[in-house]
């Protein structure tokens, strides 16, 4: 994540998404970085988007609120799907109101 022109990043050990039946439920474990462990604070949230909620916030809609789709809580850390300008963002990095310039999510092999 690229943040006032520094690179800063967060690596996890354990990275899955459950079934299409469970909602794509995040498990995310083993966290390294010098980014912050937001990732975190979603785990075992199923994925919401602005036209399924999901998110475990009672009587609001993060997704539609947000305009994104993600794995919200109440509602989030992080949103490395969020619209650029509001939402793109890793809060330890850019609080709650300001964007990421640059992100970049990755897969690596088992």
């Amino acid at each position: 994540m690229k943040n006032n022109g520094e690179w800063k990043y967060a690596e996890f050990s354990s990275f899955s998404l459950d079934t299409e039946g469970n909602m794509y439920r995040l498990s995310v474990f083993g966290y390294t970085g010098d980014a912050g462990d937001m990732m975190g604070f979603h785990h075992g949230m199923s994925f919401s988007t602005p036209e399924v909620d999901n998110d475990a916030a009672s009587n609001f809609d993060c997704a539609s609120y947000l305009q994104s789709g993600w794995w919200y809580r109440d509602c989030n850390r992080c949103d490395l799907n969020g619209k650029y300008g509001y939402g793109v963002h890793w809060s330890t990095l850019t609080g709650s109101t300001s964007s990421l310039k640059e992100t970049r999510m990755m897969i690596r092999e088992p």
